[in-house]
Formats: structure tokens, C-alpha cells, sequence
């Protein structure tokens, strides 16, 4: 079952970022600079850890033997002095074998220097990443949106806060907001998806072993499953909207009230694997995948 307990509060590194990019979108100093570079895949490449600090990132799978970076840089800063100082740090990510762990390579783009103050300077990266389509990715970035299309690996994502974009991996998907919507769309594999608040939405064309857990506190879920999968259903929403059944079900499963929400358990076409869903405050629909 999801945990009931609300996400925690994002770090106060965060909010300093959050803020930082506020004021880049309205005021301060800044500097653009073009980003286009690439890395020859390692010939024993199986899982790529990429982090970035801010920004937004897209990445598409690729059968090049290539690992190709395209898109902006932006050095942001509050006063002229710190400008002049962000730009003697190096923006260039770096690509390097983890340490210890076979086949593990770390893409990794500069931190803001300690010195720094983040709510008075930042390094933000707008780009789009083509990776192999066959490697395992994980993804980490304070701020900022994610995105992953065409996978064929594992993919794990984590941004403290911004939207997630996942489409037609065929991999386990793990992926996790503190604040942001979540869209994962012709889903083949395991998935575990959390957000911290906003709408999330999931097209699941079949399921893993493992299932599908989704959770966000508010304010809404739909999923959609193939009309004749088998699963056992566990959805829950903790506190319905006033006079409005928070759990809505085209599966034949029966909806009970429970406490001040709704939750609908049972086994569909026989039951199969878990699909463990949970909306804090609002409500959820399972409905069966649209006809094409």
C-alpha cells in the first residue's frame, strides 16, 4: 500500500532555487550560451546517472553509439559582480565511470559553487539528451522538469520540484515530484509514480509483475488499463471532494465509503498484479485504455 503520510517539505535548497529562478524570469543578470556537445558510449555503458542542478531536460532514446547533448545554458545572477564570478565556472558536464559499480557512468552538469548564494545566483540547463534506447537511466535535479521518450531500460526520475514526462518506455519506471504534474503515457513495465500535489495521469498498455503504484496528494488521478487486463484493484482517495464519490471505476469493482474519502478493492478478470493508487484530497477514475 502507498504511505498515507505526506511527501516531506522540500529541502530549503529548494525554495532558494525556486526562487533564484523566479527572479531569472524577472529581473537580475543573466548570460545564455548555446550547449551542443557529445560523449562516444562506453563500450560496457548499462546504466547512465545523470544530474543536473536546475533546468529542464528531455531525453530520447537513440541506437547511436552516442551520447548527444543540444540546448541552452543560463548563468543567473542578482547583481553584476556575481555574473562576472558564475562566469569562470565551467558549465560543461562531465561523463565519468561510477566508481565500484560496473557499467555505471555519471553524467553529471556543475553545481553552484558553495560560495554561491542560490537565491542570489544560478546555473540552469534547457536541453534535449539522446541516450541509448537499451541503458538503465536515472535522473536527479533540484528544480525542473523531466522527460524520458522511448526507452527500452529502467528509467528513474527525482526533481524536488516540476512536471514528469514519461513515453512509451518498455522498462520499470520509478519517478517522483515533490510538486508537479506526473504523465506517463503507453506504459509497458512495473511503475511507481509520486507526486507531492498536481494531476497525474497514466496510460498503462500493459502491466509488470510488479504492478502499478501512483500516488499524489491532490487533486486528481486517471488511469487508464487495457479493457481485458487482470489486476487486483486498491484505490483510495483519503478525503473526497464535499457531496462527490472520490473513487470512480469502469472495472465493476465496488466503491465503499471510508472515512471522509472513498475505496474501491477487489480482483478484475480474476485478479493478477497490484494496482495500489491514492489521491490525498480529491478523486480518481480507473478507466480502460481508448480505443484507437
Amino acid at each position: 500500500m502507498v504511505a498515507t503520510q505526506p511527501p516531506p517539505s522540500p529541502h530549503p535548497a529548494v525554495l532558494a532555487i525556486a526562487l533564484s529562478l523566479l527572479a531569472a524570469g524577472c529581473g537580475g543578470r543573466h548570460a545564455e550560451a548555446a550547449l551542443e556537445l557529445g560523449f562516444a558510449v562506453p563500450a560496457d555503458l548499462r546504466e547512465l546517472r545523470v544530474h543536473v542542478p536546475s533546468g529542464s531536460l528531455t531525453f530520447e532514446a537513440s541506437d547511436e553509439a552516442r551520447i548527444a547533448i543540444e540546448g541552452r545554458t543560463r548563468r543567473w545572477s542578482a547583481t553584476d559582480e556575481l555574473q562576472q564570478e558564475l562566469a569562470t565556472v565551467p558549465f560543461a558536464p562531465s561523463l565519468e565511470p561510477v566508481e565500484g559499480e560496473a557499467g555505471a557512468y555519471a553524467l553529471r552538469f556543475p553545481d553552484l559553487p558553495e560560495r554561491l548564494d542560490p537565491k542570489r545566483a544560478a546555473l540552469i540547463v534547457k536541453a534535449s539528451v539522446r541516450v541509448p534506447a537499451g541503458i538503465s537511466l536515472s535522473v536527479d535535479t533540484t528544480r525542473g522538469d523531466l522527460a524520458v521518450v522511448g526507452q527500452r531500460g529502467a528509467v528513474r526520475l527525482r526533481t524536488g520540484s516540476g512536471s514528469l514526462l514519461v513515453k512509451r518506455v518498455t522498462g520499470a519506471v520509478d519517478v517522483e515530484t515533490g510538486h508537479g504534474a506526473v504523465v506517463v503515457v503507453e506504459q509497458r513495465g512495473d511503475l511507481r509514480a509520486v507526486t507531492g500535489g498536481e494531476t497525474l495521469l497514466a496510460y498503462i498498455e500493459e502491466l509488470g509483475p510488479h504492478g502499478a503504484t501512483l500516488a499524489t496528494q491532490s487533486p486528481s488521478m486517471i488511469v487508464h488499463l487495457p479493457p481485458h487486463a487482470a489486476f487486483t484493484l486498491d484505490a483510495r482517495v483519503l478525503r473526497s471532494n464535499e457531496g462527490k464519490i472520490g473513487v470512480r471505476t469502469a472495472y465493476g469493482v465496488p466503491v465503499e465509503r471510508d472515512g471522509r474519502g472513498h475505496r474501491a478493492r477487489g480482483d478484475v478478470h480474476g485478479g493478477g498484479p497490484l494496482v495500489d493508487l491514492e489521491v490525498g484530497r480529491g478523486y480518481l477514475s480507473v478507466v480502460p485504455l481508448p480505443t484507437r
